[in-house]
């Protein structure tokens, strides 16, 4: 009698311990970022220097990802060794700060529009008020008087009563006025604009809700010093189509209007009383932050300062501004 012999080869790829550091653009270390081998259950995350260890294969597949940051895949290959530098992604702008916490874009039922901080400083603006102008769909910003340094009117939802139609302006969490954060200290700003924002914030909320978020420090951090400077010139852009004093003299003598003697025999052209009244105005705006962070906490001081000369003489506009923001991480 015969019986059979079956054996089975089983093939398998030697496991190895793999080591490296996340990093970000600025070659600091990333805490907390993840690091699994794709397809498994096997992970781990970076510590305070952003190092990390984990086992995998040669034919394995390493994922690093992180809030904010694009993720990367690499395969092991021969390297035991594997250092990473995450860049920042768009995972930010997908997500919507509310006033229960923040959730993604595309959760979010209500009516949002986002501002980035990159739009709000394209331009040179006095406030974050007139740096939203024009720049949100539905969203009406005006100027409520033509001289520097005036408040400017944000209408979201239109005229819905004759006293009051301005928006709930909340920020870092705390009710305030967008007339003094300057553009430069902001990360984000989102606009509720349905009637869901009364949810959260009550009545208050009638005419819509202005959700800013201040630029903070980062969490193991070294001391950063960010310096921006603006300067420009301010013109009439059309002035009114006027006669000279000759002009005039010789239209009054055609229409047979009398004169008196000293009007018909002036010689000059006059005095342009617009150019009396306007002349090229000077704006400048200076920032200066300084942020950073430890293990413990973090912090941003930010000073601003902002002169406006005023196209009309006589007329202008200084405004000097300081902001602190500190967090601090208790374990």
């Amino acid at each position: 009698m015969l019986l059979p012999l079956f054996t089975t080869l089983t093939w398998g790829q030697q496991q190895m311990t793999i080591t490296g550091t996340v990093t970000d653009t600025d070659k600091f270390p990333v805490i907390g970022a993840t690091v699994t081998v794709k397809g498994t259950s096997t992970g781990t995350v970076s510590d305070l220097n952003g190092n990390y260890t984990i086992t995998a294969s040669s034919g394995n597949v390493l994922e690093f990802s992180y809030v904010g940051m694009q993720k990367q895949e690499i395969t092991v290959g021969n390297n035991s060794t594997i250092n990473v530098k995450l860049i920042e992604g768009e995972l930010l702008d997908e997500v919507v700060v509310i006033g229960y916490g923040t959730v993604k874009k595309s959760d979010l039922t209500g009516a949002v529009s986002s501002v980035s901080s990159k739009d709000l400083q394209a331009d040179i603006a006095r406030n974050a008020a007139s740096a939203l102008q024009g720049r949100v769909a539905g969203v009406s910003v005006s100027n409520m008087a033509g001289q520097p340094g005036s408040g400017m009117s944000i209408n979201i939802r239109g005229l819905s009563s004759m006293d009051n139609n301005d928006p709930l302006y909340v920020i870092d969490g705390v009710y305030g006025d967008i007339n003094m954060i300057d553009p430069a200290d902001i990360s984000s700003m989102e606009i509720l604009k349905d009637a869901s924002a009364a949810a959260i914030y009550g009545s208050r909320a009638a005419n819509g809700v202005v959700l800013i978020s201040t630029k903070s420090g980062r969490k193991e951090s070294p001391t950063k010093v960010n310096v921006n400077v603006y300067a420009g010139v301010q013109n009439v852009v059309k002035k009114l189509d006027v006669l000279d004093a000759q002009q005039w003299t010789a239209l009054m003598k055609s229409s047979g209007s009398t004169l008196p003697e000293e009007v018909l025999n002036f010689q000059g052209k006059g005095t342009n009383w617009q150019d009396e009244a306007f002349s090229t105005a000077a704006i400048m705006k200076a920032n200066v932050a300084i942020s950073g962070g430890n293990k413990t906490s973090t912090y941003n001081v930010s000073a601003s300062y902002t002169k406006q000369d005023g196209t009309l003489k006589g007329t202008g506009y200084d405004a000097f501004n300081i902001r602190t923001k500190k967090h601090l991480f208790i374990f």
